[in-house]
């Protein structure tokens, strides 16, 4: 009977023109159940298949505007950070060599026992980026490159080498073989998730280069 009586209520406030919002504040009712009760034909509904095909629809809908929210944020960041690269020298071999140490510095193999370097990241743009930057700082032999996946059981296998090949200009002959990690229950599928990209290039004294200059970098711009 409260049931009825809050919905009769809340019909009622909607009727004089209240939001979904202050129907919700007054009554204490959440705006999902206004939601269900404001958008069916009877005042109740006549089955629980009804109910959930409701409550389906309206979590897609809720989802489509979290989407559309993140979105538009995005789109403001990008309007608001607005970096001038034409004026200053990005594509120095200095600036280059900095850009590539802190990349390293993040995600790279740093212990002293790494007989080459080994950059490891999910991101295609940051794993781009690496070995772009690498060729073009250091002079290396592309064929020595080898790139290594750790992919899921729900992956395929040759469409994930396929992309990271066609992203970084890797030969699928300089794979290794792939890490299958095994199957969680807790984990959720990521859409457009490849899986991990593991970059080697069997150079130690390289690797020692590239950390020398993120130290130097540190240091030179560390506050006293």
């Amino acid at each position: 009977m409260v049931r009825k009586e809050l919905r009769r209520q809340a019909e009622k406030l909607r009727d004089d023109g209240k939001s979904y919002q202050d129907i919700s504040r007054e009554l204490g009712v959440a705006k999902s159940t206004l939601s269900y009760w404001f958008n069916t034909t009877s005042h109740y509904l006549d089955t629980s298949e009804k109910q959930l095909e409701h409550l389906k629809r309206a979590r897609i809908l809720a989802l489509e505007a979290i989407q559309d929210k993140q979105t538009k944020k995005r789109l403001d960041l990008e309007k608001s950070v607005t970096l001038d690269f034409s004026a200053r020298d990005i594509n120095s071999l200095f600036t280059k060599k900095i850009a590539l140490s802190m990349l390293y510095w993040a995600e790279g193999t740093k212990h002293k026992r790494a007989g080459g370097l080994t950059f490891t990241n999910t991101d295609p743009m940051l794993i781009k980026t690496f070995v772009s930057l690498l060729k073009t700082v250091f002079d290396i032999d592309l064929s020595k490159i080898r790139l290594r996946l750790a992919i899921h059981s729900y992956h395929n296998e040759k469409e994930c080498k396929i992309f990271w090949s066609n992203l970084t200009g890797i030969e699928l002959d300089q794979f290794n073989k792939t890490y299958l990690k095994p199957r969680s229950l807790t984990k959720k599928f990521r859409q457009n998730f490849m899986g991990i990209c593991f970059v080697y290039y069997p150079n130690g004294g390289i690797r020692k280069e590239i950390l020398e200059i993120g130290r130097q970098y540190c240091s030179h711009i560390s506050l006293p």
